[in-house]
């Protein structure tokens, strides 16, 4: 999720029977403690459904029975009761990387989560709807130098189907 996305987030947003959320509105930029108000996403392809692993939706529930949430819905509030807002996210996130020194942006985690689903084999059309891009060239011009060894992939299918050398001379001898 984009940050706006996140901190927009909802408890009715979230489908924990189905393992899904629903992103189709984000934080305002106008938003402030006495006055939350919501938007549309980024783009008209951000709005979508997202698979969510049982390790998140356990996170939400633990967050929300930890901290409650704010008199508008939202599930993440700042220690006094406040909005999280991107900025606020985003400023706490970097004190936290620099007290460990690493350089990172809460952005840095939609990366991480994508190059994990490149890892684990997930097609650049999927990852398209799960990221919210408008096109899959997007994605791929984002994410396609994560997608390993091009060459060696090839040549394995091909070997797959049709064997290697000395299977092949193997067969033909046979024959």
């Amino acid at each position: 999720m984009r940050r706006s996305e996140l901190v927009g987030l909802t408890l009715d947003r979230v489908a924990f029977d189905f393992a899904r959320i629903r992103i189709d509105r984000q934080l305002s930029r106008t938003s402030r403690s006495d006055a939350v108000s919501s938007g549309p996403p980024k783009t008209e392809s951000s709005t979508r459904t997202i698979p969510v692993a049982r390790v998140i939706l356990d996170a939400i529930r633990d967050q929300d029975m930890a901290y409650g949430q704010h008199r508008s819905g939202l599930l993440f509030t700042t220690e006094s009761g406040s909005p999280l807002t991107p900025s606020t996210l985003h400023a706490a996130w970097q004190t936290a990387a620099r007290s460990i020194g690493v350089q990172a942006t809460p952005h840095d985690l939609r990366h991480y989560f994508a190059s994990v689903q490149i890892r684990g084999g997930q097609s650049i059309k999927v990852l398209q709807a799960l990221l919210g891009h408008k096109s899959a060239v997007e994605t791929w011009d984002t994410y396609g130098h994560l997608m390993g060894d091009e060459d060696d992939r090839s040549r394995s299918v091909i070997e797959g189907v049709l064997g290697s050398p000395v299977h092949s001379k193997a067969t033909v001898d046979a024959t």
